[in-house]
């Protein structure tokens, strides 16, 4: 009842490796509910309605979902910002990146953790390292380049890290950080 990987994909023509150790992956049977055929298995529950679930299990929104105890880590370096890349952005964030007209390349890392079974939500960090890209902001017409520095997050508060990036002139320099915490539809 443990699952381990340590895989290797590509991601923009650069390999991303992926790493996984999860323990307790398929839930346990509840005790003499389980038909022995695997097939829907009718029983009543407290409320007096008929049930049906596969393997026993019960059909009920209320019913706890089932989670593995582990991580699971994406990172990949040198990984260039590409098409596809973007698009699997949640749609809040991709509408952010792609007025930026982003260029150059990353190192990231993502993380996914459950400590017990009973926590309700995975743990997550992400850590993105900006090597020497450049932006077009739709709404600033000044363009920047040699973009590099450190954006992270951690339950959903993204934090800017000792961003550097040069204007259109090398005595241009712009220095950036702090935290941005996404809310509603916006971000603030």
């Amino acid at each position: 009842d443990q699952l381990t990987l340590d895989l290797t994909g590509v991601a923009g023509g650069r390999p991303v490796r992926i790493e996984a150790d999860l323990r307790h992956v398929e839930p346990r049977e509840p005790a003499g509910v389980t038909t022995g055929s695997d097939l829907a298995n009718r029983r009543t529950s407290p409320a007096g309605q008929q049930v049906a679930g596969y393997r026993g299990r019960p059909i009920a929104h209320s019913a706890p979902r089932h989670h593995p105890v582990g991580w699971v880590k994406l990172s990949g370096a040198d990984i260039p910002i590409h098409k596809q890349l973007i698009d699997a952005i949640p749609q809040l964030g991709r509408s952010l990146v792609e007025s930026l007209h982003p260029q150059g390349a990353i190192d990231f890392t993502f993380r996914s953790e459950w400590k017990e079974l009973t926590q309700p939500r995975a743990e997550v960090s992400l850590d993105i390292g900006l090597k020497d890209c450049s932006i077009k902001y739709d709404r600033f017409p000044l363009p920047l380049r040699g973009i590099n520095g450190l954006l992270t997050a951690r339950d959903w508060r993204w934090d800017v890290k000792e961003v550097v990036a040069v204007g259109t002139h090398d005595s241009t320099i712009v220095k950036c950080g702090g935290s941005v915490v996404p809310r509603g539809t916006g971000w603030h």
